[in-house]
Order: structure tokens, then sequence, then C-alpha cells
């Protein structure tokens, strides 16, 4: 369809057609390098601002997440390395995709922020699917109910509370304080 389009036009019309095609294709090159020479100058200049200020400040503690409770998305053994890593306690909301009370406490107990500051600044969390990936985690901890919210301690790397069903954010923060208290009394 083309080639007869062309057809109907002269030698010299087509030749002037391929210029203005040129032209205009040359054109839209030159915008296009303007536009990746800014982005890269912009980039550029805010990596080596980030950098610098990175550079002049004095080393701060890592920030504590204040929008949800921070879940480790490994393995319990994992979550539990991390925890004596980071020297505090592991957390284990224990659930199934299924269980109405485990989704109430997902959307109205972990969202609080009290809960997440207080989470987040005192225990690495980890969530286990009883039902899934962490069948077998379930079976040795005797969960028989859920959800059911599990303490460890991480120096002895042993269960030191059990909260069984849907608990509020205050009853969490107690029951997770209570833990902490068990924890550097001695256990």
């Amino acid at each position: 369809k083309i080639n007869k389009a062309l057809a109907l036009f002269t030698e010299s019309d087509q030749n002037m057609l391929s210029t203005k095609c040129f032209k205009y294709i040359s054109l839209k090159m030159k915008q296009i390098q303007i536009r990746i020479r800014s982005i890269l100058t912009v980039t550029l200049t805010t990596c080596v601002l980030s950098l610098f200020t990175n550079c002049q400040t004095s080393p701060k503690e890592p920030a504590i997440d204040t929008t949800r409770i921070s879940f480790f998305q490994g393995s319990f053994e994992e979550a539990m390395a991390l925890s004596k890593q980071e020297n505090k306690p592991l957390f284990v909301d224990t659930y199934t995709p299924f269980c109405r009370p485990c989704k109430m406490m997902d959307q109205q107990v972990f969202t609080q922020a009290e809960v997440i500051k207080f989470m987040n600044t005192h225990f690495v969390s980890y969530k286990a699917n009883a039902y899934g990936k962490d069948k077998q985690f379930a079976k040795e901890h005797g969960i028989r109910k859920v959800p059911t919210l599990l303490f460890f301690d991480q120096k002895k790397n042993e269960q030191i509370s059990t909260v069984q069903g849907f608990i509020g954010a205050d009853e969490l923060i107690t029951y997770a304080q209570e833990a902490l208290d068990l924890i550097n009394k001695g256990g």
C-alpha cells in the first residue's frame, strides 16, 4: 500500500517527503537526547549529593518502620537466627489463610501505630502459616488453634510465652511486654 501511495507522487515530491521525514526524525532524536541528558544529570547530581550527605553524618540507628509490622519473609530458622543476630526476642504469629480471627488481627491489631512501633522496636517478627509452609513448625509447637502468638527467647532459643485466639492491640502489647520482662529476668 505504501508503494502504491508513493507512486502517486513525483520523484521530486518523494525526495522532499523523505527529507522532511528525515528532518522530523532528527529533531525527535535530538529532543530525546536532551531529555536523557537532563535525566542523567539530575540522577547523577542526586547520587553525588546523597553520597556526600551520608559521608557527612554520623552513624545512626536504623530507622524503625512505623507503617507496618516488619514480618520476616524467610523460614522460622532464619527468623530465629536474625533474632539472635539483632539480640531481639522472636514474635511468631501462627495463622492459616482461611482463619477469620487471623485476618481480623492483620486488619485491626497489626495495623495499629502503637503495636507497629512496639513490635518493630523490640522484636523480630515472623508469620507462620500453619496450613502451608510452616505445618511442621505448628505441629512441633502444639498449635491446634489459630491465631496463636508465640514469643521466643533469642538467647536460649526457646519458647517462653503463648497466646491463643484473637486479642486486641493493648492486650498484644501487654503480652509482648510480659515476654520481654521474662527474658530480661532470665526466663
